[in-house]
């Protein structure tokens, strides 16, 4: 049996059932990746940790960078505990990544041991951002854009330069077109929503998290 000291089993060595390519267990930190039945080669990968802000980011971004898209996630914070539940698939043309390198990459981001990584991001289209007041500092925030890999990635990482902690996310959509919502707490920038949809459209040139380009036009 071949396993990470620091946890992570190697997919050869998953000892629950054929279908677990990738475990964690620490005190602080719970992952599995295992195998989905689909109508495309498909895993689900669910992380149990400390809430802390960026981590839906950090996530996304370990995915991206992997060559995997997020057909579907969903994200919670619970008494200081952050869950998170993704639904990957392989990008087109893309291998098959080594899921142990994957387990361990997340595992470092959930402990605050690795820096969000770059994640590709090519703008496929114009994007449509709602925000909501839902109670003091407390938002509803409607993404409506092309899908294209790192979307989310770029979106969470958004509201972690902003210092906005996502609380709740449901991330989804069909033929194309990613329609997420997220609950985020915090103070929401001027202009905040033009802003995101102008980062996610590709209008300000930005392609990577941490760069935001001051919208002149306040609109809500």
């Amino acid at each position: 049996m071949s396993s990470d000291t620091r946890g992570i089993d190697l997919p050869q060595a998953a000892p629950a059932g054929p279908d677990v390519v990738g475990r964690s267990a620490t005190p602080d930190v719970r992952s599995r990746i295992e195998a989905m039945m689909s109508d495309r080669p498909a895993w689900r990968v669910t992380n149990d940790s400390s809430d802390r802000p960026g981590l839906l980011a950090h996530t996304a971004a370990v995915m991206a960078e992997h060559g995997l898209s997020i057909r579907s996630a969903r994200a919670t914070t619970l008494e200081h505990r952050a869950q998170q539940e993704f639904e990957v698939v392989l990008v087109d043309g893309a291998p098959e990544p080594n899921w142990g390198v994957v387990g361990l990459d997340v595992r470092a981001g959930l402990l605050g041991e690795r820096e969000r990584s770059f994640s590709p991001f090519r703008p496929v289209g114009e994007a449509e951002v709602r925000i909501e007041r839902d109670g003091p500092d407390q938002w509803l925030v409607h993404v409506s854009a092309p899908d294209t890999v790192g979307l989310l990635a770029i979106a969470a990482g958004w509201f972690a330069d902003h210092e906005l902690n996502v609380i709740r996310a449901e991330i989804g959509g069909e033929f194309g077109w990613a329609v997420d919502t997220f609950v985020v707490i915090g103070r929401i920038p001027p202009g905040g929503s033009l802003r995101l949809a102008a980062m996610l459209s590709g209008r300000d040139g930005v392609s990577s998290p941490g760069q935001v380009t001051p919208v002149d036009v306040v609109r809500w």
